[in-house]
């Protein structure tokens, strides 16, 4: 029988990626909600001087900018790791292939990938469990071929 387990861990290290960048993103978006966006944050060029509120605003924007700097690293870390993948994905069927995307490279949860692959279906809402099991069959079945290809 063939052993899934290095391929599973992989495709999990690449799906904490894709989250770990959602979460920066929506730490990002929520910096810019609350203290605006860098080029609306007050900052000029005329120097007004060194005070308290100057320094609150200037690290505002470092914080940002930080923040903007680790979504740009960990989105192309992930581009790099999904070109590595990506060959892999050859070997699989089509609806196989969109299951393995939907899960690992954009970090859905089960009901989301089953509601991408199957949701526009009309027995849909009365069927989702019948769905659900073919996802999970499916997702092995993926695996399994994914495993026998894989070299990690």
């Amino acid at each position: 029988m063939i052993d899934t387990g290095a391929i599973k861990q992989r495709l999990n290290r690449h799906k904490k990626m894709v989250e770990d960048c959602e979460a920066l993103r929506i730490e990002l978006n929520f910096a810019r909600q609350k203290y605006g966006d860098i080029r609306s944050s007050g900052l000029s060029s005329t120097g007004k001087g060194s005070g308290p509120n100057t320094d609150k605003v200037a690290n505002r924007v470092i914080v940002k900018m930080q923040l903007e700097e680790r979504v740009n690293k960990k989105q192309e870390d992930i581009t790099r790791d999904e070109a590595e993948l990506e060959p892999l994905l050859d070997c699989l069927k089509p609806a196989e292939r969109l299951l393995i995307s939907l899960r690992y490279f954009y970090g859905s949860g089960w009901r989301e990938v089953c509601k991408g692959m199957y949701g526009g279906r009309e027995d849909y809402e009365l069927e989702m469990d019948t769905y659900m099991n073919r996802v999970f069959k499916m997702h092995g079945r993926a695996l399994l071929a994914l495993a026998a290809v894989y070299k990690g």
